[in-house]
């Protein structure tokens, strides 16, 4: 007799879980159950007779979870597999089956009995490879199922679970107990990845008297004998941060602290009025330094002005979150890596074997075979000594809230304290168009690594971009600006993007009339051709 309802809700109540997704049996036949706790965030998708598919948020993991109970009889499991084949349709992303599937994909999953054709694993065998099912790794013995049979006790791998290629788990088998099926556990691999705190420049701190008095006076007093900027840069660094924990800075804790106070304050009689006017203003500044911190943290460029863009800059900060996030990689010999240790080592193997120049002729051997494109007076223009003034004007030029580089500065703070840091700023920039020498920390760069497409599982599929630091930035602008004015003599007319005038998808156009010519043509297809190339770095690669 098949137990009721309330006696499987009973049962897990006394196991100690907190929810259940029930399917009541057909008769005598069918039922099941899954039970959770109230740590896991699970709802419930489909459910009949033979599936329970469910979403999960657990931790850090969002998957799908397929609990499974194949129909004992092989010529009916065909039903489950073609249902879990049209699942694998809307399932993207982690995904997982468990359960008994009451079949096996080889002989080698069974131990005893007679030897079974190798045709009868087919359709289980295609659904795992549509659905990208692989089985987990388990512990000790693989058989989850052990029976009596005419022919002597037989072993079978009936009871399985499998994940999609994105997963990172492992099974356990359990000692058989009164069932002919022995219990499994799961083992879901979590690694909380913690993040070393890294130096910010907040731009909301400008508004405090006493912050900007306090960088002001470090910098004209306590750094005066220091001639190095970044050294300077790396001190005061330090005194900012002391400063930040010195005077707790949430604007959301803010909000929640000031509003309770003007909810007070507006029932009370005694509250002047002017009481009442500098709680309302503080919390409008509140409010305006949240939006800031969110304004900073979604790099968004188009807007400029307008109402409280708070809960926007939120979401799409909250929209970038995933793309920046790496879970996995593959590397060059087909191997999935998740850990943050090895897939840094296959960026750092890739990253430095594209930057890592190959042999090359001397310089003196090649020039001779090059027209000079540069005039006297272009040289005179490019070569003329670098004025206070202009190192001013592409400091005012930088986008103030760019992503900071290793230093954790930003744009915004050498044009706040300019008075005081300009000089300093002067001095090092002159100093490296005299020597040609690059001081240690400037060109100390964050590799960050943008997708390039959905579901970017390779290195080569990541744009990398270089958060330099805005001393780095001052001295490439400068040299930018000066080229500008020239770089439209001295490179070739193919050359179509970073030229004033030029466009990229003028060579896409004409890419496309050649081909069109080299197919259409008769004797095209015979005299030319075309060929194909991917250039990784662009102007980067010089050689």
């Amino acid at each position: 007799m098949k137990k009721t309802d309330d006696y499987v809700r009973d049962i897990g109540v006394q196991l100690g879980y907190d929810q259940m997704k029930i399917v009541s049996p057909n008769g005598l036949s069918g039922g099941l159950v899954v039970f959770w706790k109230n740590c896991v965030s699970v709802s419930c998708i489909s459910s009949d007779s033979r599936i329970v598919d469910l979403q999960v948020d657990y931790k850090a993991f969002q998957f799908y979870l397929s609990c499974v109970y194949s129909h004992p009889i092989p010529s009916q499991t065909h039903y489950l597999w073609e249902k879990l084949q049209r699942l694998a349709a809307t399932h993207n992303g982690l995904w997982m089956m468990c359960g008994d599937f009451n079949e096996i994909i080889s002989n080698l999953e069974k131990r005893g009995g007679r030897i079974r054709a190798e045709s009868s694993f087919r359709n289980f065998k295609r659904m795992r490879e549509v659905c990208d099912m692989q089985d987990n790794k388990s512990k000790e013995n693989p058989f989850s199922w052990v029976g009596n049979t005419r022919d002597g006790i037989v072993e079978c791998c009936l009871d399985r679970v499998m994940a999609n290629s994105e997963w990172i788990s492992e099974t356990e088998f359990l000692d058989i107990g009164e069932s002919d099926h022995i219990p499994m556990i799961m083992s879901i691999e979590y690694v909380e990845r913690i993040k070393k705190g890294q130096f910010r420049y907040d731009k909301r701190l400008v508004q405090e008297e006493d912050f900007v008095n306090t960088v002001k006076d470090f910098w004209t007093n306590r750094t005066a004998q220091i001639q190095d900027l970044m050294v300077k840069l790396k001190n005061c660094r330090t005194e900012m941060a002391k400063w930040k924990r010195r005077h707790w800075f949430n604007a959301a804790e803010d909000i929640q602290l000031i509003r309770g106070l003007l909810d007070r304050a507006v029932r009370d009689p005694n509250v002047s009025v002017w009481e009442l006017r500098k709680l309302r203003s503080d919390l409008n500044r509140a409010y305006r330094n949240e939006e800031i911190f969110w304004h900073m943290k979604s790099r968004t460029k188009w807007l400029k002005a307008g109402g409280l863009n708070t809960a926007y800059f939120h979401g799409v900060t909250k929209s970038r979150k995933p793309r920046t996030c790496i879970k996995k990689i593959v590397d060059e010999e087909g191997i999935i890596h998740t850990k943050d240790e090895a897939i840094g080592r296959v960026a750092e193997d890739y990253f430095r074997n594209m930057f890592t120049g190959s042999i090359t002729l001397p310089v003196d051997d090649i020039t001779p075979t090059m027209d000079q494109r540069v005039t006297q007076e272009m040289n005179a223009a490019l070569t003329r000594p670098i004025s206070d003034t202009e190192i001013k004007e592409v400091v005012f030029s930088i986008g103030p809230d760019k992503a900071p580089g290793i230093d954790g500065f930003t744009a915004s703070f050498y044009r706040h304290f300019w008075e005081e840091i300009g000089s300093d700023v002067c001095l090092l920039v002159k100093r490296f168009f005299e020597t040609c020498i690059m001081e240690p920390g400037i060109n100390h760069t964050h590799l960050c690594l943008l997708p390039k497409i959905t579901d970017a599982d390779k290195i080569a599929d990541y744009r990398p971009i270089s958060l330099c630091t805005v001393s780095y930035k001052i001295i490439s602008k400068i040299l930018v600006m000066r080229l500008k004015g020239i770089l439209g003599d001295i490179i070739s007319d193919s050359q179509a993007t970073f030229v004033p005038g030029r466009n990229i998808t003028d060579n896409v156009l004409v890419a496309h009339e050649l081909m069109h010519a080299l197919k259409s043509k008769r004797d095209s297809s015979e005299q030319y051709l075309a060929i194909k190339t991917d250039i990784s770095k662009a102007y980067d690669r010089v050689e």
